[in-house]
């Protein structure tokens, strides 16, 4: 139970890398083209880029934790295109 909890409260520290890239690719689209929907599409597919990377233990996750991975993979990159 303990490993549960603290793998629910680390996962976010898990993005990094998605976090990072979504970020970035957000900053280099909207610099290079001005459109927001270019930056909303661009951030929403590197949000799920390193999905197969991060997270290896799909296979054993129960559904809803999967879909709270998507929901946050999502969220991620409204909030990145909004920021932008």
């Amino acid at each position: 139970m303990h490993a549960e909890v603290f793998r629910w409260l680390s996962s976010p520290i898990r993005l990094w890398r998605t976090i990072l890239l979504v970020f970035g690719a957000a900053l280099i689209v909207a610099k290079l083209s001005g459109d927001g929907l270019a930056v909303l599409c661009t951030t929403t597919a590197c949000a799920f880029l390193l999905i197969g990377f991060e997270r290896r233990e799909w296979i054993e996750m129960p559904l809803d934790r999967q879909a709270g991975d998507l929901l946050a993979r999502l969220s991620l990159a409204f909030v990145a295109a909004l920021v932008v």
